[in-house]
């Protein structure tokens, strides 16, 4: 079944964190009569508040009872897997609500970000959004095809003049329709244009943002950085307030459509970087290791197999403490 981005509005912050909060006080136990019709009075004043209910139902609902027999599970694991898991990466207020009032409603004991690492809650009500690895294609409306990468989201919005799409998280790919309307992609301050033709926007955890030009040019702008024609074929990066040439093909950068991840004249960080999102347990990896340099091509969907070929071919160790944590260090 087609996506139809009319039907969606990519829903603001304001309405997610109420929808959570709500949640979160009627699954408490001890919810009064008045709350209760509160609640259903802020439903009914807006077709967005229910629109935002029922997508948070929809995507907590299923992973409700896998996520707590994971955290049963994770009850018995060592002291340092335990540590690793409560402890949060730097977020916005925002998302720290949202992860936080998630977990809640679902009664998890082992802290918002473990139950993170196997369903990303603050892009719950994402118009399109991937779980730990998991790729997902999208068809939209125009004919368009839009691809998440794992632990990736996005907000679609299409009229009669234009067709945009926000890239919230994780890397995506896009098939663009021929159409008269302009297709936009933003992800952070860079956007992306192109009227047809395949390519890729990537949001790195250092901060910055690749686009990669897959088939037929893309036109780029990224305010103060200025803006660039990309041909088909080549990348480039947004970092550090300047558009920079990627030494790798666009193919490369690519990789993680065909399950992959191509490394060319890169670092074991770039490979750890790549598979963190299709392991539900944490990757650490200790700074001099992370710079050690490699080049090859690793399966992202068999993410042991990659370690066990790193850990043949370079002078590191691999070490796991169940299935949440693994560390990597220089042997």
């Amino acid at each position: 079944m087609a996506f139809d981005p009319m039907a969606y509005s990519g829903l603001p912050g304001p309405l997610a964190e109420a929808a959570v909060d709500w949640m979160v006080r009627l699954e408490s136990g001890s919810a009064t009569a008045q709350e209760r019709a509160a609640f259903e009075a802020w439903l009914a004043a807006d077709g967005a508040h229910r629109a935002a209910w029922e997508r948070l139902q929809d995507a907590l609902g299923p992973a409700a009872s896998r996520l707590r027999a994971l955290d049963r599970r994770a009850r018995g694991q060592a002291a340092a897997a335990r540590e690793a898991l409560v402890a949060c990466p730097p977020l916005s207020a925002q998302r720290r609500k949202l992860l936080g009032g998630a977990a809640a409603v679902l009664g998890l004991g082992a802290g918002a970000c473990a139950v993170d690492r196997w369903v990303p809650l603050a892009d719950l009500l994402a118009d399109a959004r991937s779980n730990t690895g998991q790729r997902k294609t999208v068809d939209l409306e125009d004919g368009s095809r839009l691809t998440l990468d794992a632990r990736s989201a996005a907000d679609v919005r299409f009229d009669a003049r234009a067709r945009s799409v926000r890239l919230l998280d994780g890397a995506l790919a896009i098939e663009a329709a021929a159409d008269s309307r302009p297709l936009e992609v933003r992800a952070g301050s860079l956007r992306a244009f192109a009227r047809a033709g395949r390519f890729m926007i990537r949001q790195a955890a250092d901060g910055r943002t690749l686009v990669a030009a897959l088939r037929q040019d893309v036109r780029v702008q990224a305010g103060a950085a200025g803006h660039a024609t990309l041909p088909a074929g080549q990348a480039l990066w947004l970092a550090d307030g300047a558009l920079r040439p990627a030494p790798a093909p666009a193919e490369a950068h690519a990789a993680w459509l065909e399950g992959l991840v191509d490394v060319r004249d890169g670092t074991l960080g770039d490979v750890i970087e790549a598979l963190r999102p299709y392991r539900h347990g944490l990757l650490q990896i200790a700074q001099d290791a992370a710079r050690l340099p490699v080049f090859g091509v690793f399966s992202l969907d068999d993410g042991d197999r990659a370690l066990r070929t790193l850990a043949d071919t370079l002078p590191v160790t691999v070490r796991r403490f169940g299935p949440w944590l693994t560390r990597i260090a220089l042997a």
